[in-house]
C-alpha cells in the first residue's frame, strides 16, 4: 500500500483527543522550540509593544502621519 493511499482525503485518520501525558509532552516540546526565539531582544520588544492597549480616541491627521512614518521606519529596521 502506497503512502498516498494511506493518507488520502477520502479516508480520514480517526484521532482521539490527546491524553494529559501527550498534552504535557507537546507543551514541553513547544516551550523548548520557542524558548530561543522568545529570548531574542527584538522579539521581546515586539511582545512588549503587543501588550500596549490600542488607543480609544481618534488620532488627528498630524498624529496619524507621524505614527505611520514611525511604523514604516520600525518595520524597515526590523526587516
Amino acid at each position: 500500500m502506497s503512502p498516498a493511499t494511506l493518507y488520502s482525503p477520502d479516508s480520514p485518520v480517526p484521532r482521539s483527543p490527546p491524553s494529559s501525558l501527550d498534552r504535557e509532552l507537546l507543551k514541553t516540546r513547544h516551550d523548548e522550540a520557542t524558548a530561543p526565539i522568545l529570548a531574542k531582544s527584538y522579539v521581546q520588544t515586539l511582545l512588549a509593544f503587543a501588550k500596549i492597549p490600542p488607543l480609544e480616541t481618534t488620532l488627528h491627521a498630524r498624529q496619524a502621519t507621524l505614527f505611520q512614518a514611525t511604523a514604516a521606519r520600525l518595520a524597515e529596521a526590523f526587516l
